[in-house]
């Protein structure tokens, strides 16, 4: 019987570690009463009776509490639990503390002074303006662990960590002066694994604050479809930092528990933060009196509706426009100071209403009105001669009244005439526009340069295997020309200047295809006025002359072989007897070897050249030295 007894005791240690494991692993030295409290209040619960009309202070649901509106610590006003005529944080800081010490906090000693040293499990501490208690749970250096209620939203309880430097306006502390844990050497707890929301009173810089009025799905993107990736509880409040329409919702991207996510905003309430408020551009402060202007504005990502409002000096609307455009047409019949104020809305989210910054403006005689800036556009350009461009000249406001001037610093290299700007001769000129009326001035600074070189190409007869010979049609008045060649990259460098319509590239590797480019260049003012380059043009050079040719014979056959080049395509053999005329052509081949059937006792001469095919066009090398053999 005892051996069964102990049987069955040992069955139901194994069976207990085995289904609390995570308390096995992380409380290690941690006082009994905590271990109690972790699971009878766990982590993420909600300390509150829904589903009954009891208040059960040591009882928790799976379900936040639909509403805190109206709440009191009298059992049974609302679902939230109540200790000691508290509710909600105080009244569960208030049961922890009673759990833990034994003795009521009400009746402990308050201090209004946080020391680390002096904190012990068990004590309450009020802090965030009175607004919110936690109950310690262990110390560490300056570091507390703790247990509380309400952080998260609607009496959810969190067990976490905090370094008391960042607790923001602590209040007091209460603690029980015959704590029994006081002088207990208490190891650190913090709950692992789980990153905790903060609440926000006020949007961050960067985003806008929104409050769930539901239980609500966080989803990997914006779709009903998307993989669901958390859950948000009714009445959490969310930094929104981007919003989207999609399937008739108005999504909203924010974190929450430490996890990204999309959340649907028609089923929240916008709180605060103006980060996508909408936005006035391209507006002058001086407008024309009876004459239409435009008041623009940026797009408000999820907004489908804006309203316009200008006002006059006396801030009385004076038009109210609706649209769902980025920019409305106004006019005005009265001189005066007005302004403009815009909001943005959404069908989708009734409560999202953002307005912009008040726009101030005058609308006045356009007589009146005198430009404050011209702009000209381009405000460099490069012509050829009898080559022509167009500047555009803006003015600021664009209402101004004006009277515009164009002249040219030398008309010898280029003219200006209704917007068009003729180049003359190489050089360079400064076309200024000039409004008479204001006195402001814009400039153009426009370069005359020669005509790029064209029908660059290679001169096949004159290259050789280490050497490109390149040439080009001349350009008239011209100081010179710079050369380039492609890189491995694609870029062009600079190789070489020339004052010839032709140049040598030596040095190059033999069955090679180079790629070069040429510009012309003058001189002007002690400048180089260079002009844009010709076409690009290919140049290959010939393979070297094939080496180590070798003849045999035997039996009425003669066999030649030779030095492989790699960079060659195939290779010319050439034959001269004393019938021949010379040499004569008599096979192509594409290896490094030949033979062929001769008469015996004919004395045979042999050259061999290497080809490079690039194209449809082919590169040969010089002539190997001839070798001989007589036919056996």
């Amino acid at each position: 019987m005892k051996k069964k007894f102990l049987l069955i005791l040992l069955c139901f240690t194994l069976l207990f570690l085995t289904v609390t494991p995570a308390f096995a692993a992380s409380t290690a030295g941690t006082p009994a009463i905590l271990i109690k409290q972790m699971r009878k209040f766990p982590h993420l619960a909600y300390w509150n009776h829904v589903g009954s009309p009891n208040n059960n202070p040591d009882g928790v649901t799976n379900s936040p509490c639909p509403t805190h509106v109206g709440c009191s610590w009298v059992p049974g006003a609302c679902t939230c639990n109540s200790f000691s005529n508290a509710i909600q944080c105080m009244g569960f800081a208030y049961k922890m503390g009673y759990d833990i010490v034994g003795t009521d906090p009400r009746t402990w000693e308050k201090s209004t002074t946080l020391d680390a040293s002096k904190l012990y499990v068990g004590d309450v501490i009020r802090y965030r303006g009175n607004r919110h208690s936690l109950c310690v749970t262990g110390v560490k250096g300056n570091v507390i662990s703790f247990a509380d209620a309400n952080w998260l939203p609607m009496c959810q309880i969190r067990w976490a960590s905090m370094d008391l430097n960042d607790m923001p306006s602590f209040t007091y502390v209460l603690h029980d002066p015959n704590n029994k844990l006081r002088n207990s050497n208490i190891d650190f707890y913090l709950n692992a694994g789980t990153t905790l929301q903060t609440p926000q009173d006020t949007a961050p810089d960067d985003a806008e604050l929104w409050q769930a009025e539901a239980g609500l799905n966080l989803r990997k993107s914006a779709s009903q479809t998307s993989d669901k990736v958390g859950s948000v509880p009714y009445g959490a409040k969310l930094a929104v930092k981007n919003k989207k329409v999609a399937d008739g919702y108005l999504w909203g991207k924010t974190t929450y528990s430490g996890t990204n996510g999309w959340v649907a905003l028609n089923y929240c309430t916008y709180l605060s933060g103006k980060v996508f408020a909408p936005t006035f551009r391209d507006f002058s402060q001086d407008q024309p009196l009876n004459e239409t202007f435009l008041l623009k504005w940026n797009a408000v990502s999820g907004a489908d509706s804006y309203t316009l409002r200008l006002y006059d000096e006396d801030e009385k609307v004076i038009k109210n426009v609706q649209t769902n455009d980025t920019c409305a047409a106004c006019t005005l019949n009265t001189t005066g100071t007005y302004s403009a104020v815009l909001t943005s809305g959404s069908t989708l989210a009734p409560s999202w209403v953002l307005k912009s910054k008040q726009l101030s403006f005058a609308v006045r005689n356009r007589a009146d009105i005198t430009a404050s800036a011209i702009k000209v556009t381009p405000a460099t350009m490069e012509l050829v001669p009898g080559g022509t461009a167009t500047i555009q000249t803006t003015v600021s406001p664009y209402c101004a009244n004006v009277s515009l001037r164009t002249s040219s610093s030398n008309p010898n290299i280029a003219t200006i005439g209704d917007g068009i700007v003729t180049g003359k001769t190489y050089g360079k000129a400064t076309i200024t526009v000039t409004d008479k009326v204001s006195g402001c001035s814009a400039k153009c600074v426009v370069t005359v340069t020669p005509p790029a070189p064209n029908n660059l190409r290679q001169d096949r007869n004159h290259s050789g295997a280490n050497s490109v010979v390149l040439k080009w049609s001349a350009v008239p008045k011209v100081a010179g020309y710079f050369v380039y060649r492609q890189q491995a990259d694609g870029s062009f460098r600079y190789i070489a200047t020339t004052s010839t319509n032709s140049f040598t590239d030596t040095g190059r590797a033999s069955g090679t295809k180079y790629v070069y480019k040429v510009k012309a260049y003058m001189m002007y003012a002690g400048e180089k006025v260079i002009s844009q380059p010709g076409n690009a043009a290919a140049g290959v050079t010939s393979p070297a002359a094939v080496k180590k040719l070798a003849v045999a014979t035997a039996a009425g056959r003669t066999a030649l072989n030779w030095a492989k080049d790699k960079t060659a395509s195939f290779y010319i053999v050439y034959r001269h007897t004393k019938n021949d005329k010379g040499f004569v052509r008599v096979a192509t081949v594409k290896q490094n070897k030949f033979g062929e059937h001769l008469p015996s006792g004919t004395l045979v001469y042999y050259k061999v050249r290497a080809v490079k095919t690039v194209g449809n066009i082919n590169y040969l090398s010089a002539y190997s030295a001839a070798q001989n053999v007589t036919v056996k």
